[in-house]
């Protein structure tokens, strides 16, 4: 979960921040497609191209359309196979924020809830975080992960918190 949101983060802020900086002094190779609005003696420039990819928010629009968009560079293009994780990754983030299910492992289409499939996904997002120019140290479990077992609320509490 928090390595599908990380790098969501990743490739949101990467790409807000090219689009501001094409932006502010103006696109020199028209990478962008701007369209000035004269409102209430205040000029407003928008491109209305990357508005409608990014309101459409889905996650293949940030690794894929977006970045060939700004960048002229796509994940999908480039790096088929890490697309494809990363399509994995998102898929196995919805299975568990929207459905509540968690992947055994057993299922291809999604990350399994156990070491290997928390390690092969904060490989994905650590690999997404490159691709977007990212090139930070991350420290990796190699070890394996602590096992943490829940502890049960006695009764008697159980009153006061309703």
């Amino acid at each position: 979960m928090y390595a599908a949101l990380s790098a969501e983060t990743v490739a949101t802020t990467k790409l807000e921040e090219a689009y501001n900086r094409l932006l502010q002094p103006g696109d020199p190779h028209e990478t962008i497609r701007l369209v000035f609005f004269s409102r209430k003696k205040e000029t407003i420039v928008k491109d209305p191209v990357y508005r409608f990819l990014s309101d459409r928010g889905g996650f293949t629009q940030l690794i894929h359309e977006l970045p060939l968009y700004l960048f002229r560079r796509s994940l999908l293009i480039e790096n088929e196979q890490l697309y494809q994780k990363a399509e994995k990754l998102y898929r196995t983030r919805n299975n568990i924020a929207h459905r509540g299910e968690v992947a055994t492992g057993q299922e291809t289409s999604l990350f399994g809830i156990n070491d290997a499939g928390a390690k092969a996904a904060i490989m994905c997002a650590i690999d997404l975080f490159k691709w977007f120019g990212v090139r930070d140290t991350y420290i990796f479990p190699t070890g394996g992960f602590d096992k943490v077992k829940s502890i049960a609320i006695p009764q008697e509490n159980a009153d006061e918190t309703e």
